[in-house]
C-alpha cells in the first residue's frame, strides 16, 4: 500500500483552519478604513469623569469662579483650554465650531458678569439676564448642536478621529451643563413665584372681599379699572350695588337702651375696598381689608334708609343709616339706626348652612349693643 507524502498530509490536515482566516483576512482588508476608526457612536456615548475636559473636571477645577456665580471667567478658560489642546490641528471644520459657540456664549456672560457684581439678587439677575439672552447654544437639537453655518452633526463627529470626537463630547456636554446649573436658581425663583401668585390668588378669592359678576366686569373697566396681573391680586376693590343681609338696630327715643332690632336688606351703593397682606412673603398668613361705602337699607317696619358704612375685613360691616319715617323730607332729624351687614354673596358660595348662624349672631350683637348702652335718668314728675 502506497502512504501519503508529508506535505499532502499537512495540507489536508491544515486546509480546514486556514480556509475561515483567510476569509477573515480578506474580509479586513475589504473595509474600508472609516469604518474601522469609527468607534465613537454619539447616542450611546458617556461621559468619562476623569477624563480632563468633562463635566466633573470642569466644575472641580472651577470651583471658586462657580460658587461666585462667574460663569463668564469659566467659559473663557474653557475657550482658551481648547485652544491649547494638543488634540486638535485647528484646521477640523468641528473645531471651527465649536471655537465659535464657546466664544459666543463667553461674549454673552460678559454683561452678566458686571451685572452680578453690583447686586445681591442673583437669582433676580439671572432671570433677568435668560430673559434677554438664549443660552441654549449647546443643546442638541435633531441629530446635532449650534445652529445654521456652524451646525455640528452626529455624522461629523463620528467621522473624526477618536480623540478628537471624545473631546468635542466632552466639551460640548461640559458647556451645556454649566449652562443648565447656571439657570437652576431662576428656575426655582420662578417655581417659588408661580406657588407664591397662586398662594395669593388662592388666599384673595377665599378671604378678600367677594363681587358680583357686575363688579368684576365694572372693575377691569375705566374709570374703575383696578391694576393687577398673574402675581398679584387687585390691591383695592370698587364696590358697586352689593347687596347684603343686614341688622338695624333702631331707636324709639332719645337712648340707644330703646332700641329693637329688625332685619333688613343693606344695599353697598358705592364703595371702595383697600387691600394688606399681614406678611407679603406669606400670603396665607392672611389678608386684611377695609373699606367705606355708601348704603342703603330696606326692611318692613319703615321706609328705606340712606347712610354710609365702615368694612374692616369678612366680619365686621356697620354703619349709620337714617330713615324718613314720618315723609317730611328731613333725614337728619331723628338719631341714625345702627346697621350689621352680612355678606350674601360669601354664605351663598359655600356656606349656606351658616346663614341662620349669622344672622342670630348679628342680632345677638345688636341685642348687645343695647343692653351694654346707659339707660335713661328718672323723667321727673
Amino acid at each position: 500500500m502506497t502512504r501519503p507524502s508529508a506535505p499532502l498530509l499537512r495540507a489536508n490536515v491544515l486546509a480546514p483552519v486556514l480556509a475561515p482566516l483567510m476569509l477573515l483576512v480578506a474580509l479586513t482588508l475589504a473595509t474600508p478604513a472609516t469604518a474601522l476608526a469609527q468607534r465613537v457612536d454619539v447616542l450611546t456615548w458617556q461621559s468619562d469623569s476623569a477624563a480632563a475636559a468633562s463635566y466633573r473636571q470642569t466644575t472641580l477645577r472651577h470651583r471658586p469662579e462657580i460658587a461666585t456665580y462667574d460663569y463668564g471667567a469659566v467659559f473663557r478658560a474653557l475657550l482658551a483650554d481648547l485652544e491649547r489642546s494638543p488634540r486638535w490641528t485647528h484646521r477640523e471644520p468641528v473645531y471651527a465650531d465649536l471655537h465659535w459657540a464657546l466664544g459666543e456664549i463667553a461674549t454673552r456672560f460678559d454683561a452678566f458678569d458686571a451685572t452680578v457684581r453690583s447686586t445681591d439678587d442673583v437669582p433676580g439677575a439671572v432671570e433677568r439676564f435668560l430673559a434677554t439672552t438664549p443660552t441654549g447654544l449647546f443643546q442638541q437639537v435633531g441629530e446635532g448642536w449650534f445652529r445654521d453655518e456652524h451646525r455640528v452633526t452626529f455624522e461629523e463627529v463620528e467621522a473624526l478621529p477618536d480623540s478628537q470626537a471624545l473631546d468635542f463630547l466632552e466639551r460640548q456636554h461640559a458647556v451645556e451643563r454649566l449652562l443648565t446649573d447656571f439657570r437652576a436658581p431662576a428656575r426655582e425663583h420662578t417655581l417659588r413665584a408661580i406657588h407664591l401668585a397662586a398662594e395669593r390668588w388662592r388666599t384673595f378669592v377665599e378671604r378678600g372681599r367677594s363681587a358680583y359678576p357686575w363688579e368684576v366686569w365694572l372693575n377691569d373697566r375705566a374709570p374703575f379699572r383696578v391694576r393687577y396681573d398673574v402675581e398679584t391680586p387687585p390691591r383695592r376693590q370698587w364696590i358697586v350695588a352689593h347687596p347684603e343681609l343686614g341688622v338695624e338696630v333702631s331707636t324709639s327715643g332719645r337712648w340707644l337702651s330703646d332700641g329693637t332690632a329688625s332685619e333688613a336688606l343693606l344695599v353697598h351703593l358705592l364703595g371702595h375696598v383697600w387691600y394688606r397682606w399681614k406678611q407679603p412673603a406669606a400670603p396665607s398668613a392672611g389678608l386684611g381689608w377695609h373699606g367705606l361705602s355708601l348704603a342703603a337699607t330696606l326692611q318692613n317696619d319703615v321706609g328705606p334708609g340712606f347712610g354710609v358704612t365702615a368694612m374692616y375685613g369678612p366680619v365686621v360691616t356697620a354703619g349709620a343709616i337714617w330713615h324718613d319715617a314720618d315723609g317730611d323730607g328731613r333725614w337728619l332729624e331723628r338719631p341714625p339706626h345702627v346697621v350689621l351687614g352680612i355678606d350674601l354673596y360669601r354664605l351663598a358660595r359655600g356656606a349656606r348652612e351658616d346663614v341662620p348662624r349669622a344672622l342670630a349672631k348679628r342680632a345677638a350683637v345688636a341685642t348687645a349693643i343695647t343692653a351694654a348702652a346707659p339707660a335713661p335718668p328718672p323723667e321727673r314728675e
